[in-house]
């Protein structure tokens, strides 16, 4: 059996390795900040909507990117929280939740849209309320859970840019089977390569200011 100042060692060791080791933006002050505007132009109850970016909220924070979520009113007032009046830019998103998309030109199973820009940064993007109630309750998904990986997919293209879907994880182009079953178990994440874009285009969005 080790000594009681063998395992002392030991376990010194280990926290030094575990320091080293640890990702660049894990600490909490020094990742990457975003600010999302939420409107509800749906029939979303607030609660389903509340819940739904608490799940968006950790899934970024899975991948090192604090979020800080804004309920703007529907219409908006003079009273509303002056975050809702500020301009939109790569690290301040506009999230809108609709019933439906009207504009076309999207698959039928699409759950939602994001709008880009110049050098594929973008700050708008869409969740369609009808599509999600559809397939959490064919696929037997609480719809918040549903609703915050959408947001979280959602904002995950704003953040990475142009052509960003990933062949797997919660950025994968179509949630099969097995991704719905990953949403349903709260284990559908971005992955290492999603996170590491993510945190280096918005250290270069931090830098256009």
């Amino acid at each position: 059996m080790a000594s009681t100042r063998t395992v002392r060692v030991l376990l010194m060791a280990v926290g030094v390795i575990a320091l080293v080791l640890r990702p660049v933006g894990v600490v909490a002050q020094d990742r990457p900040k975003i600010t999302v505007t939420v409107y509800n132009r749906s029939k979303m109850r607030t609660s389903t909507l509340i819940a739904g970016q608490s799940v968006a909220q950790q899934v970024l924070r899975g991948a090192a990117v604090e979020s800080i979520w804004v309920n703007c009113p529907v219409p908006s007032t003079p009273e509303a929280n002056p975050e809702c009046r500020k301009p939109p830019s790569p690290t301040r998103l506009v999230l809108t939740i609709v019933p439906h998309w009207a504009g076309g030109g999207l698959n039928g199973d699409t759950l939602g849209f994001d709008l880009e820009v110049e050098h594929g940064f973008g700050s708008y993007c869409y969740v369609f309320q009808e599509r999600l109630d559809v397939l959490a309750a064919a696929a037997n998904i609480h719809p918040a859970r549903l609703l915050g990986d959408a947001m979280a997919h959602e904002i995950g293209h704003l953040l990475k840019g142009s052509n960003s879907h990933s062949p797997q994880g919660l950025m994968s182009e179509h949630w099969s089977a097995n991704e719905l079953r990953a949403v349903a178990m709260a284990s559908l994440n971005f992955t290492a390569d999603d996170a590491v874009l993510m945190q280096t285009r918005l250290a270069q969005a931090e830098g256009r200011k």
